[in-house]
C-alpha cells in the first residue's frame, strides 16, 4: 500500500471484450530468416503458451516475439477495428479479464502488457487454468485507468495502469519535495 492520492474516485469503468486470438502465421511464406540467412519457421505472437508465463526469461526460446500466457483481441477479424481499438486502448494493466464463455467460464487472469503492431492485450492466469481454455473463447474485461492521476503531482503522467494495482505499489511520495520513490 502506498501513501498517494488519486482520482480515481473519477475514473470510469466499462466493459470490453476480447476473445483468445489465433496466433497469426502466413501459409503462403511462414519463414522468418535467421542473421546466417537461413530460414525458420518458429511460433510467435497469439493462443495460449503454455510453457512460457510472466517472470520466465524471455531469451532462449526458439520463438519469435512470444506472449506469455494468453493473447486476447476483439473477435472483429480486423485488428484495426475500432471494436479492437477500444479493447487495446481501455484496457489496462492489472485489469481483471473474467472468462465468459466455454470451460474456462469465470475464471479470472490480469492483463499483463500490450504488443503493439498486432494489437493483442496478454493476460496471465494459473498455469492449471489454461488446460480448460480454447481459442475464441472470449473473456470481459472490466477496463478502469485510463486518465489516473496522483492529484499531489500532476506532473507526473500515469499510463495504462489499473488503480488497485497502482495502490499496493511499493511508493511513497512526499509533496513538500515534490517527489515519488
Amino acid at each position: 500500500m502506498n501513501n498517494i492520492k488519486t482520482n480515481r474516485d473519477k475514473l470510469i469503468i466499462q466493459s470490453v471484450v476480447g476473445a483468445i486470438a489465433d496466433p497469426p502465421m502466413r501459409v503462403v511464406s511462414p519463414y522468418r530468416i535467421s542473421a546466417d540467412g537461413e530460414p525458420m519457421v518458429m511460433p510467435g505472437t497469439g493462443g495460449i503458451t503454455y510453457n512460457a508465463q510472466i517472470g520466465d526469461s524471455a531469451i532462449d526460446w526458439w520463438a519469435d516475439h512470444v506472449e506469455p500466457g494468453v493473447t486476447i483481441r476483439h473477435a472483429d477479424a480486423d485488428r484495426n477495428s475500432v471494436n479492437n481499438g477500444a479493447l487495446q486502448i481501455l484496457a489496462c494493466v492489472g485489469n481483471k479479464a473474467r472468462i465468459v464463455t466455454g470451460d474456462a467460464k469465470d475464471d479470472i487472469g490480469r492483463i499483463t502488457g500490450k504488443h503493439g503492431g498486432v494489437y493483442h492485450l496478454m493476460v496471465d492466469f494459473p498455469v492449471e487454468k489454461l488446460e480448460n481454455m480454447v481459442n475464441g473463447d472470449k473473456m470481459l474485461i472490466k477496463s478502469c485507468g485510463q486518465g489516473l492521476a496522483m492529484t499531489e503531482f500532476p506532473e507526473i503522467k500515469i499510463m495504462n495502469l489499473d488503480p488497485d494495482l497502482f495502490e499496493v505499489m511499493d511508493l511513497r511520495g512526499d509533496s513538500k519535495t515534490g517527489k515519488v520513490r
